[in-house]
């Protein structure tokens, strides 16, 4: 058995600190990416609520309406799937059977979380509208 030095790898990396430094660089740029996802799904759930409570005088503007709704409906379910991918992503892409229970875990977090914030901006703008 030979013992590898550091310096002995045969990689592109010459030193271990730019091993390292690599590393760091693509767990911030994913823990970035992952406050931008949260940050979005909230911003698109404040922006379905304030849609539904402009009021609509004609059919024209209310179909218009529900178009708007179904176009953040689908950045929001987008941004409900990214969340569970990233915190996947981050955590080294795992291969077996436990990348169920995070799915799993990950995903009814999402979830709850886009449910509570849903209903307290609702409660928000219904207490102002009165």
């Amino acid at each position: 058995m030979k013992l590898v030095l550091w310096h002995d790898l045969s990689s592109s990396y010459n030193r271990p600190i730019e091993y390292v430094e690599k590393k760091v660089g693509y767990m911030m740029q994913g823990i970035l990416e992952l406050l931008l996802g949260i940050l979005l799904l909230f911003i698109i759930i404040k922006a379905i609520v304030a849609v539904e409570h402009f009021s609509i005088d004609s059919e024209a503007k209310e179909m218009g309406q529900y178009f708007l709704i179904v176009l953040l409906g689908i950045g929001l379910i987008s941004m409900m799937l990214f969340i569970p991918y990233k915190v996947w992503d981050l955590l080294g892409r795992w291969e077996h059977l436990g990348v169920l229970w995070l799915f799993g875990a990950v995903g009814l977090a999402t979830v709850a979380l886009t449910f509570g914030y849903y209903g307290m901006i609702k409660l928000r703008f219904s207490r102002h509208a009165k």
